[in-house]
């Protein structure tokens, strides 16, 4: 057996859920590096294709180069302030062509509350009506465009766990709200209440989608439960969950969405309204692991996670199909015949000589290329 070297890029180098990756790696006979992404430094260099990564923690007397050659793939775990710095120690890795299990886009994306929404709205993935508003002139008037009978639901554009979710019971507390938050300069979210029978249980569905690219997707889920009249169904707040099957609607939710925003390995959130139609919530490039104690070990997410990378780390062009999939249609953003034909019938009418044409061709299919990453 050939041993893999897999590393972890991590903004929590000694959290319990990288240790976990860690131990699950070693555990499957292959090799485990943990990579703390705030004591990384990439180094562009002058030289084409010598960029270098330097590594260096407070114990070490200085910094260590860590070779492309060191590596076969990443397993990507960003969260928290520095998540942004550690994004361009992730390009090191994806633009040297090492297969990782995210892209900087599905981690900027999850992270954007709306930004997701709108990605999902393009793309034909069911998402519940909602508005953002930052300087409402009107705030009555937004609250009757998501539901004239209040209760509705508002989150901040940013957050985890739970955090920056309210409930607006009327129109007369949303007005208020909705004025402090314009008064702090805070965008907000104003969405349809999922769930507005008081007798039916406050419950959401958290799915781990494993390899929406590949023709093997893997999924591990559970149901959360609010255990009170908070409706926050997070693991965090309540910490109740029971094993779940996904629906082939939800199923497809998952792999739509995986595939829009370019990740291999995506925790989604979907919800069941009053009518019985699922819902996407949000996204997670960096869900905690207390689904652990939940599903069977056959379902285990780490397994799961580090199988697929081992399945999937070798492959021609590895983080290639992550980007064909970045766009509404995954299959438009080949450079096929049709691509083909549009660029020469565009440029043939207005080209003044063939000279002229192939310069016009060339710019265009060289900026095609650089939104496709190619």
């Amino acid at each position: 057996m050939t041993k893999v070297k897999i590393g972890i890029l991590t903004t929590a180098p000694e959290g319990g859920d990288t240790k976990a990756f860690e131990k699950e790696i070693i555990s499957q006979g292959h090799e485990a590096t943990i990579i703390s992404a705030s004591d990384a430094w990439p180094l562009i260099s002058e030289a084409s294709g010598h960029d270098r990564l330097y590594t260096r923690s407070k114990t070490d007397e200085k910094s260590q180069r860590l070779f492309s050659k060191d590596l076969d793939a990443i397993i990507v775990r960003l969260a928290g302030s520095r998540a942004t710095y550690a994004l361009n120690v992730l390009r090191h890795f994806t633009n040297n062509k090492t297969f990782c299990t995210l892209t900087d886009y599905s981690i900027m994306t999850s992270g954007d509350k709306y930004w997701l929404a709108q990605i999902a709205s393009r793309c034909r993935v069911p998402v519940c009506k909602q508005i953002l508003s930052v300087d409402a002139k009107d705030h009555t008037e937004l609250i009757n465009a998501i539901d004239k009978q209040p209760p509705i639901f508002a989150k901040m554009v940013h957050g985890s766990q739970g955090k920056g979710c309210f409930v607006i019971p009327d129109a007369l507390s949303g007005k208020l709200f909705l004025e402090s938050m314009q008064a702090a300069g805070q965008p907000i979210i104003l969405q349809r209440h999922m769930s507005r029978k008081s007798e039916k249980r406050r419950e959401d569905h958290r799915i781990w989608c494993i390899g929406a690219e590949t023709d093997n997707v893997q999924f591990s889920a559970m149901t959360r439960i609010s255990t009170s009249s908070d409706p926050r169904t997070n693991w965090s707040v309540n910490h109740k969950a029971e094993p779940y099957t996904p629906t082939q609607e939800e199923k497809d939710i998952c792999i739509k969405i995986s595939k829009a925003i370019g990740g291999g390995i995506i925790a989604v959130d979907t919800m069941q309204d009053d009518d019985g139609k699922f819902f996407l919530i949000e996204t997670n490039t960096n869900p905690g692991l207390g689904i652990r104690n939940i599903v069977s070990k056959s379902k285990d997410p780490v397994k799961l996670s580090v199988k697929y990378v081992l399945d999937n780390y070798n492959r021609k062009q590895p983080m290639q199909k992550f980007w064909d999939n970045i766009s509404v249609n995954a299959d438009s953003t080949g450079f096929n015949q049709d691509v083909f034909d549009s660029f020469a019938e565009k440029w043939e009418q207005s080209a003044k000589s063939k000279w002229h044409f192939a310069a016009e061709f060339e710019k265009h299919y060289l900026a095609w290329r650089f939104m496709h990453n190619v």
